[in-house]
């Protein structure tokens, strides 16, 4: 494999995390009758914390592991976050969701948090 691929791998992989605790952290949030603004801003410290250290982990195997760029993980990871956990939510708020399946429930989470990673991610790069 080339680095190119393995880069591409890495990226892959790196989306798939991001998109199952986005998702994960969404469904605990929703698991009670009333989601509390407490409960969403501990899920997002929660991914912002994981996926930042991720993001600064790349960079330090890769040797750009400097200061600004360990804060600009952490910025970057707090608006996939933001943005990700928003739109889900915006998502949930119909008064259809009530009667969707748990399983769409979970995949209809999945793709909007996988589709922002995405789109954002992508800008990032």
């Amino acid at each position: 494999m080339s680095s190119s691929q393995i880069a591409r791998v890495v990226l892959g992989a790196l989306w798939l995390i991001a998109t199952l605790l986005l998702t994960s952290a969404h469904t605990r949030v929703l698991a009670k009758q009333q989601p509390s603004r407490r409960r969403y801003v501990v899920a997002w410290l929660v991914c912002v914390v994981v996926l930042g250290a991720l993001l600064s982990a790349m960079d330090t195997v890769t040797g750009r592991g400097d200061r600004a760029r360990v804060i600009s993980d952490f910025l970057i990871a707090a608006i996939v976050t933001t943005a990700a956990l928003g739109a889900a939510t915006w998502r949930t708020r119909r008064p259809a969701w009530a009667d969707t399946r748990r399983a769409a429930r979970f995949l209809t989470l999945a793709l909007i948090h996988g589709f922002v990673v995405l789109v954002l991610g992508y800008v990032f790069i």
